[in-house]
């Protein structure tokens, strides 16, 4: 979804992101924070290759390609980022739930085949601090 501190409001999401492939038994670190999200960009898809910055108010965003050249064995990938060309105030964060969710009974958050799905992104780490190590 592009740059940003990704949080969840459900443990079971968050905790997938700090598996440690060097020791995947060893400890882990959640941090419980407050966000402020300002105005969110809510979303139903993978936006993957949005660029850095956050989507307009009205869902337009920067584009990127990629292109990979490969030279003697090595590969070297050039980013191209086209900035999105419209004058929308710009949102402050991404919330984004898979179409396929549904709300669970038990907690009332969505999920996808038993699992939380719902994240959300803030493009500047000052909308967030840490509540709870």
């Amino acid at each position: 979804y592009g740059s940003g501190v990704y949080l969840a409001d459900d443990p079971e999401k968050a905790v997938v992101y700090t598996y440690n492939k060097d020791d995947p038994h060893g400890p882990r670190t959640l941090l419980l924070v407050r966000a402020v999200l300002g105005h969110a960009h809510l979303t139903a898809e993978m936006e993957k290759r949005v660029g850095r910055r956050a989507p307009c108010i009205a869902g337009h965003h920067d584009t990127v390609e990629l292109s990979i050249k490969r030279e003697n064995g090595k590969e070297e990938v050039d980013e191209r980022i086209t900035p999105r060309k419209c004058d929308h105030a710009e949102c402050h964060s991404l919330v984004a739930c898979p179409p396929n969710a549904r709300i669970s009974r038990g907690t009332g958050l969505p999920q996808v085949d038993g699992i939380p799905c719902r994240e959300f992104l803030v493009y500047s780490h000052i909308q967030c601090y840490p509540e709870y190590v």
